[in-house]
Parts: C-alpha cells; structure tokens; sequence
C-alpha cells in the first residue's frame, strides 16, 4: 500500500469534511507544501521586489507557514530542516522571503498528468492560433470584397452621364442596394443601350440622376427611341402632352374639322418640332 501516488485537488484543504484543522501534523503540513507549490512558472510580487517562482517552488516567510499551520516559528523552522536531510525538499533564505522547492514535484504530480496538461496547453495555443488565421482570412476577404464593391460603383458611376451623377455619397448606398436586385454587367447594359436611345439626345435637365435611377430599378425600364429626325430633336413626352392639350382646345374653339389636318400633321410624336404647323402648339418653355 506505500507504493503508488495519488492526485488530489487542492480544494481538498479547503473542504469542511476531510480538511486540514489547525494546529496541523507534519503529514498535514507536508501535504500543505506539495499542494502550494506552484505548478507552472510565474513571477509575484514580495514586499515590492518581483521573485520568480518555478514549479514546483513556494515563496512564503516562516512566520506566514507559522501561522496556517499553526505551529510556532521555531517548530516550523525545525520540519522544514527535517525534510530537507530527507531531501524532500530545498530552502533558501535571503531578506524577502523563504524559497521552498519540493524536490521530486513532478513524480507527485504525475509525469502522465504534466505531459497531458503541456498538449491540452499546446492544443488550446494551436486553436488560438488557427482561429486567428481564419480571422486575418476573412479580414482579408471582407477588404477584397470591399474594393470589389468600390470598383463596381466605380463603373456605374463614370459609365453615367457626367452632369447627373449627383453626389457619392447618395449614390452609393443606392448602388448597394440595386446591386441586390441585378448584376453590375446588367446595369451597365441597361446606361449603355438607354444613353444610345434617349439621353444622349436630351438636355441634361431631362436626364435623371443616378440615384434616382437605381432606386427607380432603371435597368428595367424599356426606353423609347428618341433618336432625332431629319437632324432635329423629336418631342419629348411633356412636349406632346402640351401639344395634344392645345390642339383639344383649338378643337373645342374651331371645331374639331378645322383642326383636322393639324391634328394629323402633329400625331406622330417623332415629328420635327421646327415644322411650321407645330409653330402654334410648341412650348415657349422648357419642362422639368
């Protein structure tokens, strides 16, 4: 039965059942200093000097040991020399404190249980390290994506009518959003064939600006061919409707067989706005 070790927790001394009472025996008192030791490396502060304590060491005066043992300081002075003939342990004394190594710490603590506590340190260190590296990848994945999103707008916004851009800082947030509903080859295509048919021949006032055409899904819009005809504008939508509404008065005022053959010469939205027979229905303004 003296063969063999056991690994007990160090709350043990601390339990109302089977813990240590003072004054403790020389059994408590040795179990006292296995279980204090400290069990990996670390440095603490005595009396304002850093010492540091290695495993399996203890850095603790003689009248503190005195004191939790319950003993005088003569009488702890006295085992500590006892386990040191038996080379149970080593002391060392300076001004700060007394230095304790339990000699053949790790054989109580169990050459099997430091190895497993060195790889579950190792193991915890490798997945710190591995969650950082995924970290750092998807950090970089966001930066590419952002400047991915960054070149794409970049594309919409010069690939716009220059004058009715309107500002970045509008635009983009649309951008984001459209970007949901279509592809950026898709709305390229969309400005591309709709600048071909209508707004590279309107004023810029009748152009809308970029932000209005994203949020309004413009890349879904069938736009007219507003190409001119015989070399001068064709009328634009208000255009006609002003026309139509002049023409339904002068019907009403002259009759509707008066105006015949205005009406005729003026039905096709695509006339030239130059003609003399639209000299009476053409705006004097322009319409926003």
């Amino acid at each position: 039965m003296a063969e063999g070790y056991v690994m007990l927790p160090r709350s043990v001394l601390e339990d109302s059942l089977i813990g240590l009472s003072k004054p403790y025996s020389r059994n408590d008192a040795w179990l006292w200093l296995v279980c204090n030791a400290a069990w990996q490396p670390h440095t603490r502060k005595i009396r304002g000097r850093e010492v540091n304590i290695e495993r399996g060491e203890l850095a603790c005066s003689l009248r503190h040991l005195a004191t939790i043992w319950g003993w005088s300081t003569s009488a702890t002075r006295h085992y500590l020399e006892l386990l040191k003939k038996a080379h149970s342990l080593r002391t060392v004394y300076d001004t700060v404190c007394t230095r304790i190594t339990v000699c053949n710490y790790e054989d109580y603590q169990g050459q099997a249980h430091s190895l497993q506590h060195s790889q579950r340190q190792g193991l915890r260190t490798h997945k710190k390290k591995e969650r950082k590296k995924e970290e750092d990848i998807d950090t970089s994945l966001r930066s590419v994506s952002i400047a991915d999103s960054q070149s794409d707008f970049d594309r919409v916004w010069f690939a716009w009518h220059s004058k009715r851009r309107g500002t970045r800082k509008k635009a983009r947030p649309a951008f984001e959003r459209a970007r949901k509903l279509a592809t950026v080859e898709d709305m390229l295509a969309a400005i591309a064939e709709q600048t071909r048919l209508a707004f590279q021949h309107r004023e810029p006032a009748f152009i809308p600006h970029l932000t209005t055409w994203l949020n309004a899904e413009g890349w879904t819009e069938d736009m007219a061919d507003e190409t001119p005809v015989n070399g001068h504008q064709a009328l634009g939508r208000k255009q006609a409707e002003v026309r139509d509404r002049l023409l339904g008065e002068l019907a009403n005022t002259y009759g509707d067989e008066n105006v015949s053959e205005l009406r005729s010469e003026t039905g096709n939205h695509q006339h030239d706005v130059d003609s003399p027979s639209l000299e009476l229905v053409r705006p004097s303004k322009r319409f926003d």
